[in-house]
């Protein structure tokens, strides 16, 4: 429904904080648009020190037409800010999206974890092999997790 629309100039930016459970290298998608008529890059920084000194994102076909470009930036574990920079008097173009580039799960059809799921009459806690979750027993239990 909205997006971010920098300063036509150079050094214009737009400062976002992301969380990193462990410290690594982790991918990210920009979703923008250009439709202006020549690229508009941008320098990635984290917690103010430069990543990827130019980013191309090219022209698309109007200001309405948003693509995708996928990156990797090397965060520390914990809280960072990342710092998108235009370098162009243009400025970057309009921003909608930038995200974490989640694991493809539709690969993962089916797993099998050791289930005999019991729910009891007007429960409102579950029981497996007839015990509560709450109870710490070590008996066996099976489950099945299923992801679509």
């Amino acid at each position: 429904e909205s997006y971010v629309n920098l300063d036509n100039e150079v050094g214009s930016f737009l400062q976002i904080a992301v969380w990193n459970s462990t410290s690594g290298k982790r991918d990210f998608k920009i979703v923008y648009a250009n439709g202006g008529k020549t690229s508009r890059p941008v320098q990635i920084l984290v917690n103010d020190s430069i990543q990827i000194d130019s980013l191309d994102l090219s022209v698309t076909s109007d200001w309405t037409d948003w693509t995708e470009k996928t990156f990797s930036l090397g965060l520390p574990e914990g809280k960072s800010i990342l710092t998108f920079k235009s370098l162009t008097a243009d400025g970057a173009p309009n921003l909608d999206r930038i995200e974490y580039v989640i694991e493809d799960v539709t690969a993962i059809r089916k797993r099998n974890i050791s289930a005999g799921l019991k729910m009891r009459k007007n429960a409102r806690a579950f029981y497996i092999n007839g015990r509560t979750v709450n109870e710490n027993r070590p008996l066996p239990s099976k489950m099945k997790v299923y992801l679509k």
